[in-house]
């Protein structure tokens, strides 16, 4: 990539950061508590190609972590949770260079994040 088109991908890339923060909102906004997963990895498949998401934190209403996968603002991929759970489709929210924010289509269920929660402190412990 030359220096040009790294300074437009910059632009473009803060740009579309700037836009997903103004329609996100704030912190006192949000409508599920955030559990923080460091160290779990869950699968994105985009254009039938799966990617790790190495997880920052997961809600009952969305996901965030760090990827490699070539998303896009409002791009809707499919998330593999675990491999016991059927897949869900999500929406790509925000991008911050490898960091990704994605909302579920479905909320996942109570019971479905706490089967989550509880398999990642088993992992850890």
């Amino acid at each position: 990539m030359g220096f040009l088109s790294a300074l437009s991908f910059r632009s473009r890339d803060r740009d579309a950061t700037a836009e997903a923060a103004a329609q996100a909102g704030t912190i006192k906004d949000r409508k599920a508590e955030r559990h923080e997963l460091m160290g779990a990895v869950m699968y994105l498949l985009v254009d039938a190609t799966k990617y790790k998401l190495h997880l920052k934190d997961l809600s009952s209403t969305g996901v965030s972590g760090m990827t490699d996968a070539p998303l896009a603002l409002n791009q809707t991929v499919i998330l593999y949770l675990t491999k016991q759970q059927d897949p869900v489709a999500v929406q790509i929210r925000w991008i911050r260079r490898t960091m990704i924010g994605a909302a579920f289509l479905e909320n996942v269920s109570e019971e479905a994040m706490q089967g989550l929660l509880r398999g990642h402190k088993a992992r850890k412990n």
